[in-house]
């Protein structure tokens, strides 16, 4: 019963089983509950300082923020996104990323490297040579992007 609420993003095996105790058992239950609005989400942003915000906890507070915006992006995020688009976004990320620190290298994985036809996001890993150079510029290029209003929420970040 418990496997309807682990596929929200945010929601893992113990949270499902606190919200399942809660008696929520569908995902209009868990809109309800997290007090998720019909209409389109605003874009936000969240404070890149904060380390805490970033990663699964799904804790009562800052993770369950997360559970909130997954909810109401649930059908955007259940999007197959095609390879020519992946390879498309890597292009746009490498371009914006060089405009910060040029010489970036980067690789596409997850799904895609592993030749998926589709994929459910899209995975990058990018470096510099230098590696005195690679300290934040995760950082520094999601508020890039956030600035040209190419990111709108970000639900989780790894240096």
């Amino acid at each position: 019963m418990y496997s309807v609420l682990i596929f929200v993003y945010g929601i893992g095996p113990s949270t499902a089983r606190r919200l399942f105790a809660l008696g929520l058992r569908t995902l209009e239950d868990l809109e309800v509950y997290y007090g998720v609005e019909k209409e389109e989400p605003e874009s936000q942003l969240v404070e890149l300082e904060h380390k805490e915000n970033f990663g699964s906890d799904a804790k009562v507070g800052l993770g369950e923020t997360w559970v909130k915006i997954a909810l109401g992006l649930r059908e955007d995020l259940a999007i197959k996104i095609p390879r020519d688009e992946v390879e498309e976004m890597n292009q746009v990320v490498m371009r914006e990323l060089n405009a910060l620190e040029p010489g970036c290298t980067s690789t596409i994985v997850g799904g895609y490297r592993r030749g998926k036809p589709e994929s459910n996001d899209v995975d990058i890993v990018f470096t510099h040579p230098d590696t005195q150079k690679v300290k934040g510029l995760c950082k520094r290029l999601v508020n890039r992007l956030y600035e040209r209003g190419m990111v709108t929420h970000v639900m989780r970040m790894s240096t």
